[in-house]
């Protein structure tokens, strides 16, 4: 596999994991804003849209 293996193709679709869970609260640092106004920060080299 290419890549960093965040996730793989498999016989059910593309597969990821991710060192963030939907609902759970992170402290971050904003690294960038994006074109709509988002804040980009990272979790573990994982890309995340504050909002």
């Amino acid at each position: 596999m290419y890549g960093n293996n965040r996730g793989s193709f498999s016989s059910g679709g593309f597969t990821s994991s991710s060192p963030v869970e939907a609902g759970k609260t992170y402290e971050v640092e904003i690294e960038d804003i994006s074109r709509q106004g988002d804040g980009i920060a990272r979790v573990e080299g994982f890309v995340i849209f504050v909002s």
